[in-house]
Order: C-alpha cells, then sequence, then structure tokens
C-alpha cells in the first residue's frame, strides 16, 4: 500500500486545524486564524460580531447568598446562593465538590470542615441556574463538647462566579 494517500489525508487535516484554530490579534481578540489570514471560508465567525453588537454586551451576574445557622445539639448550616439577573448562569466546578463549610474558633482557628476526609469525583461538572433560580447547601456539625463563639464560612467552590459567605454564632 502507498503512503501517498495517508500523508495527504494528512496535509489536509493540518489545513483544516489550522484554518479553524482560534488566532490572538495583537489587541489580544480572540479570532479564528483563518480570518486572521485573510482566508474567507463559508458562513465563518463574522456573525458573532453582529449578535454582540445587535444584542449588546451581557449584564453582569450576581450571585446573591445568605447564610443560616441554626443552634440545637451543634450548629446546621443553610447556604443559599441566588442568580439575581435575568439570564441563565451556569456554575461550572472544577470536580464532585460544589461547596464546603469551615469553622473556626474564636482566635481564628480551623475546628471542623465539611470536606475533610470526603472523597470527590474528579469529574468536572456544571449546575444551572434559571433567572432568579437559587440552589442551597445544608449540612450539620456535631459539635460535642464544643462553647463558644465560632465562625462559619461557607463556599460555593464555582470556577467562574466563586462566592463566599461567613456567618458568627454562639454555641452554649
Amino acid at each position: 500500500m502507498s503512503s501517498r494517500p495517508v500523508i495527504w489525508l494528512l496535509c489536509a487535516g493540518a489545513v483544516i486545524l489550522a484554518c479553524t484554530a482560534k488566532a490572538r490579534t495583537s489587541d489580544g481578540v480572540a479570532t479564528d486564524s483563518a480570518v486572521a489570514l485573510g482566508i474567507v471560508l463559508p458562513e465563518a465567525t463574522p456573525a458573532a460580531p453582529k449578535i454582540a453588537k445587535r444584542h449588546g454586551p451581557l449584564p453582569a451576574v450576581h450571585l446573591e447568598t445568605s447564610l443560616d445557622v441554626a443552634v440545637k445539639q451543634g450548629a446546621r448550616f443553610t447556604f443559599r446562593a441566588t442568580n439575581g439577573s435575568d439570564r441563565k448562569v451556569e456554575l461550572h466546578f472544577a470536580s464532585g465538590q460544589t461547596h464546603d463549610f469551615a469553622v473556626t474558633d474564636s482566635t481564628g482557628r480551623e475546628v471542623w470542615r465539611w470536606a475533610d476526609g470526603r472523597m470527590f469525583t474528579q469529574g468536572m461538572q456544571t449546575k444551572l441556574l434559571g433567572s432568579h433560580g437559587s440552589v442551597t447547601f445544608e449540612d450539620g456539625w456535631d459539635a460535642a463538647g464544643k462553647h463558644g463563639k465560632f465562625i462559619v464560612v461557607a463556599t460555593i467552590r464555582s470556577s467562574d462566579y466563586p462566592a463566599q459567605q461567613r456567618a458568627e454564632f454562639l454555641l452554649p
């Protein structure tokens, strides 16, 4: 079997890959390399700027967070994040861990962390929050023998919309 067809196929694949890869202009804007090289492809990406101009910039997304603590034979934490915008928001997580709770004492020393001793998948995941939708995370800390003032820090471990909320509570 001749190796010429294989070489031609590899060359054609390299040209297609080069024409569809992203390139950066001198001002740092990502463009198709075909457009940057002056190559006109059918249905090339000039439609994307038209959409951006027609609709304008997307509104900023703000996650509104709240953290409630219920003290009764330990502490129960409820952490809620609400999409404060009129568009859907996709939260991206690098692993199976979507959130965490950490408790520190009055000196700032960490005394408990929800994620300690837990195993999480290494697969990336996403959570979709609709317009004004919310996500809630709940868990409890068995604070046997602990008394005094504590601070809980709740965290959403999203790579694109990280959020954190603190609350102080007292164990009698």
